[in-house]
């Protein structure tokens, strides 16, 4: 299994079916944590601590009988049957089955100082660390680059963890298009009378062009120092078995590689072919139990089984200040300190699930 992801997750759970088969699982990640993306926006706002926020995906793979391997994979053999990792390593398979998640798009090339991608979670943790170093003597000049829901959580969290301290935060939000355009207005509306009313600044249609020296240029032209950037900007695909290709991992509708059916994937590094996907966690969740079906299946079982995504799905911002807003499909959205509750306790209710 390459990567820890979201998607794995139901695999891990349940590894010790396939090794009291007689199978060999290795499991390769680069951490030993996985760290819950739905809880990432309170883990940078102090509502949670890491430990709450993670899986300690080592211990789950060890209870299940299976090996561990610190790494990350780089790349994969299809025809040799084998994954090289990024030291040089390579693990032979006969099944490889891929939840390698993704990155940000567009990267700044190697991340200037001060410049903190919302993907890997774990980074939030760092970033916090920063910033309350920072408001405790003076005011933080925060940017944060993307006006979709990742953004504007983060927003939030920056606006709740400075507020009540010495300095407290200037932060701006800076979105190539409409802030939230995709999703019904009231998601909108609610999300930035929320965040506007706590001070934050908000500029549309404008993108960052370059940063240096801690300072970002913008596409009107303008240039703002900052301590620290949160890019936002959507997500990028790994796909360590199709290099060349900047997309995912192109699989089929039993979630394997479209040429290479004994390689499956799952989660924000697959290209869905079937229809695209949005990268978002409620897939990569479901798909868990499919891919696991059909590993197993892979490996001697029936035939494959089919992965049927559901066209809508209920999302929850978190603000930051206590307050959710809750959305799905063009439905009108509705906000209030209850829905963040809801968000808490569904949250809480899956990291219990798998650990």
């Amino acid at each position: 299994a390459a990567g820890a992801g979201h998607a794995h997750l139901y695999l891990l759970s349940r590894l010790d079916t396939l090794t009291a088969g007689g199978c060999e699982v290795t499991v390769v990640n680069p951490s030993r944590h996985l760290y819950y993306s739905g809880m990432g926006p309170g883990l940078l706002s102090g509502r949670y601590s890491p430990e709450e926020v993670r899986f300690d995906v080592e211990a789950l793979t060890l209870r299940g009988g299976g090996v561990f391997v610190h790494g990350a994979a780089a790349s994969v053999d299809p025809n040799g049957g084998n994954v090289r990792l990024e030291d040089g390593t390579a693990l032979a398979f006969d099944v490889l089955s891929c939840a390698t998640g993704s990155g940000i798009r567009p990267s700044f090339g190697t991340e200037p100082e001060g410049v903190v991608p919302v993907k890997p979670i774990e980074g939030l943790a760092d970033a916090r660390r920063t910033l309350l170093s920072i408001v405790h003597e003076r005011e933080a000049r925060v940017i944060v680059a993307g006006g979709g829901p990742a953004g504007i959580e983060i927003a939030g969290s920056v606006l709740a963890l400075g507020t009540g301290s010495p300095g407290g935060v200037h932060i701006e939000i800076v979105s190539r298009g409409r802030v939230l355009s995709p999703y019904h207005p009231s998601v909108r509306r609610f999300a930035l009378d929320n965040l506007v009313s706590r001070g934050a600044a908000v500029s549309e249609e404008v993108s960052v062009v370059e940063i240096k020296d801690r300072t970002a240029r913008l596409s009107d032209g303008r240039e703002e120092p900052f301590d620290l950037l949160f890019a936002a900007t959507g997500v990028r695909s790994r796909n360590i078995v199709d290099r060349e290709s900047e997309d995912g991992l192109p699989v089929d509708r039993f979630l394997r590689h479209v040429r290479f059916p004994n390689i499956l994937g799952g989660g924000d590094c697959i290209v869905f072919i079937e229809r695209p996907l949005p990268k978002v966690g409620v897939y990569a969740v479901r798909e868990g139990p499919i891919l696991f079906r059909n590993i197993t299946n892979a490996l001697g079982g029936d035939g494959p089984v089919p992965f049927s995504p559901q066209k809508r799905y209920i999302q929850i911002l978190d603000l930051g200040d206590g307050t959710g807003v809750l959305f799905r499909g063009g439905v009108p959205a509705v906000a209030g300190r209850w829905v963040s509750r809801v968000k808490e306790l569904i949250d809480r209710q899956f990291i219990r699930r798998f650990t």
